[in-house]
């Protein structure tokens, strides 16, 4: 993912809503939204761990794209034993950082990991800060959220800023938050924008709210093609005229731009609806999955 933004709120008839837009390039193959039974092997493991086990628990079912190339996944939601669970990674943009070797791990195997572990998401990402694997990979925002049971959303950030350095899991508060390609809650216009739209949208829920109703306060921001002034850009080492087009909540050009946009949203009642639209090079829709639970 290139863009998420987030709303948990503890006491509210929906502790989780959430939009996303996913950018890569048209040439690389994935598979769209769909619900798969999580693995007990070596794909399921991650930096520093050993293949979660699953043996006599309840089935954990991972509802995610999916990456062809890496195995991996971008945003997915998993249903298991312990209630509902949301892992999300964005890449961090730094155009004078140390390139990963060319046979690093992929970034989306974490987030595929994450969802179809049983071990507690801090615990987990808290053991991996500090493996080699991760040292060699590019950097990235690691995010999951649990959400169910009789416990308030827990949300936990692992950051890892580059090539060769350590990675750090840290709790974060509940409320609105957002992510780009730098850190947590970084004032890019195009996260604070989205933050704000998410805002909005959660002020305004009820417990009857249609998840319809959600998803059209979203994907009109996530749809958003308005280039940000030249002076609230970031400075990511990239040159100007790259960095103001990437400034976009949407992004279309022939070979890289916004795959799709994700907008989910849970109830307190432990029901969901997860939407994934997605796009072709020219912006235009190429089709939609929405799973429910």
């Amino acid at each position: 993912m290139c863009l998420i933004a987030w709303r948990t709120a503890p006491a509210s008839a929906w502790p989780l809503v959430l939009a996303a837009n996913r950018d890569e390039f048209h040439a690389r193959p994935a598979l769209a939204l769909h619900r798969w039974e999580a693995e007990a092997g070596p794909e399921a493991e991650a930096p520093g761990t050993s293949a979660p086990e699953t043996g006599g628990r309840p089935a954990t079912i991972v509802m995610a794209g999916k990456d062809v190339l890496g195995g991996g996944t971008w945003l997915g939601l998993a249903s298991g034993p312990t209630g509902l669970k949301v892992a999300m990674l964005t890449n961090i943009r730094d155009g004078r950082a140390r390139a990963p070797a060319a046979d690093a791990p992929s970034r989306g195997l974490l987030v595929k990991a994450v969802l179809e572990s049983t071990a507690s998401p801090h615990e987990l990402m808290s053991a991996w800060a500090g493996s080699q694997r991760l040292r060699e990979m590019a950097g990235f925002n690691l995010v999951a959220i649990e959400v169910g049971g009789n416990r308030p959303p827990a949300t936990t950030w692992l950051a890892h800023r580059a090539v060769g350095e350590a990675g750090r899991a840290v709790a974060v508060e509940a409320g609105v938050h957002g992510l780009s390609n730098a850190a947590l809650d970084s004032p890019w216009p195009k996260s604070l924008a989205l933050v704000a739209a998410v805002a909005a949208a959660g002020e305004g829920l009820d417990a009857a709210e249609p998840y319809g109703s959600i998803e059209a306060r979203l994907l009109g921001q996530l749809a958003d093609r308005r280039e940000a002034p030249l002076a609230s850009l970031p400075d990511t080492g990239i040159d100007i005229d790259r960095e103001r087009w990437l400034s976009s909540a949407f992004l279309v050009s022939e070979h890289y731009g916004t795959r799709c946009s994700s907008v989910l949203a849970i109830h307190a009642s432990g029901s969901f609806r997860f939407l994934e639209r997605r796009f072709d090079a020219s912006g235009q829709p190429l089709g939609e999955t929405a799973l429910a639970g």
